[in-house]
């Protein structure tokens, strides 16, 4: 597998961000989070009715740069990359952490460097089938997952419609400081996650078992997607495992903003 980069380039807000926002105050909770990144990556297949053509990226790529232009103005660096030697199928039946680390601009999502003050980095790779893969890298220290899904299901929609961004999507609020005011905190090297500790798992859920994981989320969320009804799972099973190993019940806060 071959990755050529095409472009680099820094995706600034449609418009100016207003006198009394350009200076956000972390909140206690993201005071001492960890810096590092909330990957992931979602893709795309080919529309039956599409050639995959260099023209076709291009379209996709300004349509997606547009759109995130859009919604920064409401919630910064873009990496476009076209990859060669590879299918969509392939990543997706056979993934390989090495296949998908250059999904990740700059490899991000593993970086322990504490000088690196990128906020959020996307990379858009084509593939020879025409289909096309998403990498986006948050920095932890102004999102959680919660609000990381929040951001990209705006940008998908303005993608989507093609429109500006006020007729899709509300303003969020950000209002965490408020809510758990920061500390003077004394200076002290901030924990990070070791690579060498962690462990990569792929579960596979056929449409029947996610089928039935909606139904049982739709008890409690009205039309939950299949994204929300997997997450859920996974995350419940995660917190009942980390539960019957410590012999306690933990509270993990959630910096939501919405």
């Amino acid at each position: 597998m071959e990755v050529e980069i095409i472009s680099r380039e820094t995706i600034k807000p449609f418009t100016s961000t207003s006198p009394h926002n350009r200076t956000y105050n972390l909140s206690f909770l993201e005071q001492v989070n960890p810096r590092t990144y909330v990957p992931v990556v979602y893709f795309y297949p080919k529309e039956a009715s599409e050639t995959p053509d260099f023209l076709a990226g291009v379209d996709k790529s300004n349509q997606l740069k547009k759109s995130l232009s859009e919604t920064l103005a409401k919630y910064y660096p873009f990496a476009e990359a076209r990859i060669k030697n590879i299918e969509l199928s392939e990543i997706l039946e056979h993934p390989k952490d090495e296949v998908l680390d250059l999904l990740f601009t700059d490899n991000l999502q593993w970086n322990e460097d504490s000088n690196i003050n990128v906020l959020l980095a996307v990379q858009v790779s084509f593939l020879d089938c025409g289909g096309m893969a998403v990498g986006i890298c948050m920095s932890h220290k102004i999102a959680d997952t919660s609000t990381m899904i929040n951001f990209i299901n705006d940008w998908a929609a303005v993608a989507r419609n093609n429109k500006k961004c006020d007729q899709y999507v509300p303003s969020p609020e950000f209002i965490s400081a408020t809510v758990f005011p920061r500390c003077d905190l004394p200076l002290s090297p901030e924990a990070m996650i070791e690579k060498s500790n962690c462990v990569t798992k792929r579960f596979v859920f056929d449409a029947t078992k996610i089928a039935a994981l909606k139904a049982i989320v739709a008890e409690k969320l009205q039309n939950p997607t299949r994204v929300e009804a997997v997450t859920a799972f996974i995350h419940s099973r995660a917190i009942s495992a980390l539960r019957s190993t410590s012999g306690s019940s933990q509270t993990q806060p959630l910096s939501s903003r919405r």
